[in-house]
This record gives C-alpha cells, sequence and structure tokens, in this order.
C-alpha cells in the first residue's frame, strides 16, 4: 500500500521555503502603543479567520524608535539589506579577495584578508554613517520575530501604514 500524503495549499507562497524576517521602517505618526494596538487587531482578525491563536510575542519584536542608543544596532541589523550600507561581503567582492580553503588550513593568509575587508568596511560605514543616521533617527522600527513570523495579509496591511518602501526583507 502506498503512503500519500496530502498537503493543504492555501497560496503558491506557501510552496517557497525562504526563510526571512521583515522589518518596517518609517517616521510614521503614530505612538508605540498605537502601533502595538494596530497590530494586535491584525492578529486577532487573522487568528478568527484562520483558526489560530498566535500573540503579538508570537509576530513582534516589541516596537522601537531609533535614536543615539539603538542606531548602531539598527544599522548592523540592516547591513546587507540596504543598498547604501556596506557589507563585508560586497566589499570582498568589490576588492576581489579570495579566501583560501579549508579556511583554518590558512587561517593566517585568510586573517589577513579579513583585517583588509574590515578596514575597508569602516571606511565606507564612517563616511555613510552620517547620512543613514539624519535618514534614520526618529523613525520607528518594527520587526519580526522570528524567519516567517508576520503573515502575508498583515505585511501588506503594515506596508500601508509605515508607507511604500518602509519594509526591509532580511534575507
Amino acid at each position: 500500500m502506498k503512503n500519500i500524503f496530502l498537503i493543504k495549499v492555501h497560496s503558491f507562497i506557501d510552496v517557497i521555503t525562504n526563510s526571512s524576517t521583515e522589518l518596517f521602517v518609517g517616521n510614521i505618526s503614530k505612538s508605540l502603543e498605537e502601533i502595538k494596538e494596530i497590530c494586535n487587531d491584525l492578529i486577532a482578525v487573522y487568528n478568527k479567520t484562520n483558526n489560530y491563536n498566535i500573540s503579538f510575542k508570537d509576530v513582534f519584536d516589541e516596537p522601537y524608535i531609533i535614536d543615539e542608543n539603538n542606531i548602531e544596532d539598527f544599522l548592523e541589523t540592516i547591513e546587507g539589506y540596504n543598498d547604501h550600507l556596506p557589507s563585508h561581503f560586497d566589499i570582498e567582492q568589490k576588492l576581489n579577495l579570495k579566501f583560501k580553503y579549508p579556511y583554518y588550513d590558512h587561517k593566517e593568509y585568510n586573517d589577513k584578508l579579513e583585517k583588509i575587508v574590515d578596514e575597508k568596511y569602516q571606511e565606507e560605514y564612517n563616511a555613510i554613517k552620517p547620512i543613514l543616521k539624519e535618514k534614520y533617527l526618529g523613525n520607528t522600527v518594527l520587526k519580526g520575530t522570528t524567519d516567517n513570523s508576520i503573515p502575508y495579509i498583515i505585511i501588506e496591511f503594515l506596508e500601508e501604514i509605515f508607507g511604500y518602501g518602509s519594509r526591509i526583507h532580511l534575507g
């Protein structure tokens, strides 16, 4: 006898296995409490229509406003996902550096390359940092707790609240 497994597919997106976290950032007029209340309302509707029981903490990290105390953490989070912010990988490619593998068999050589990449990264980061600080300081951030934690229908609604271009797809 053959075993047959049927998988109920909600949409084509259910077939895609790419995991990623979504982050929304924008200079919006809503308070953190209002954002959380809106998200809780969206989650309640989602739960009711899909017979789920997810909570805010299952879907989102606590929203926050970018300030001088957390700007470095924010910029680190979006490294590699923002066209203006350099990534170590992009610098490695730009400088056409080739690490040798197995990595630890060539540790001294690879350490030298890493130092070159780190120095170039810091140089580019320091050049762009004032522009990014001006762009992001005072903005509100709402991030998914884990990969794919935000239901797609809620993602679409949040893009409306935060504005076009507010969504940063991390991964």
